[in-house]
């Protein structure tokens, strides 16, 4: 039997970054490992099955965050899928895979942000900032792997808009 010390306990319960305690961002960073995994492995970039491990990771330690933060990691989650599996892959529609994608991030700052604070204005005008950045880190992403997509047929935003890069 592996036994723990009370001040390792208490410093790892306690162990936090800008307020946010660890095993919230571990979950986070879970999460997105599993997105980009199941990404790579839906556009054919990858064969193996190694979505999995993070997906179990993540599920395994789902009781690190409160049901307050669970349910913008469930939109996230939810918003990625619908982007990246069959029969939605909602990535080949334009301005609609897009705003999926915009519309996912900001939740990870609502995440760390129900841990710490309730919702006010200060949060909206952070979240909405947040989306608009998003949208720029999304459509050079797009535009970056236009080549790809157009070649396989899917048509994002940047396939259908623009002309030549």
């Amino acid at each position: 039997m592996l036994k723990v010390s009370p001040v390792a306990l208490y410093f790892s319960a306690n162990l936090s970054i800008s307020g946010i305690p660890w095993a919230v961002l571990l979950v986070c960073a879970l999460a997105l490992a599993f997105i980009y995994a199941l990404n790579d492995f839906t556009d054919h970039r990858r064969k193996n099955l190694f979505f999995i491990l993070p997906l179990l990771l993540l599920i395994v330690c789902k009781d690190c965050i409160s049901l307050k933060q669970s349910i913008p990691l469930i939109i996230f989650l939810a918003l990625q899928i619908l982007y990246s599996v069959k029969p939605f892959r909602l990535k080949k529609f334009p301005i609609i895979g897009t705003l999926c994608c915009i519309f996912a991030f900001p939740q990870f700052f609502l995440i760390g942000y129900f841990d710490t604070a309730v919702f006010d204005l200060r949060a909206f005008w952070t979240v909405s900032l947040l989306f608009l950045l998003s949208g720029v880190i999304q459509l050079i992403h797009e535009i970056d792997d236009m080549k790809e997509d157009a070649f396989a047929g899917i048509r994002t935003s940047a396939v259908f808009y623009v002309r030549e890069v």
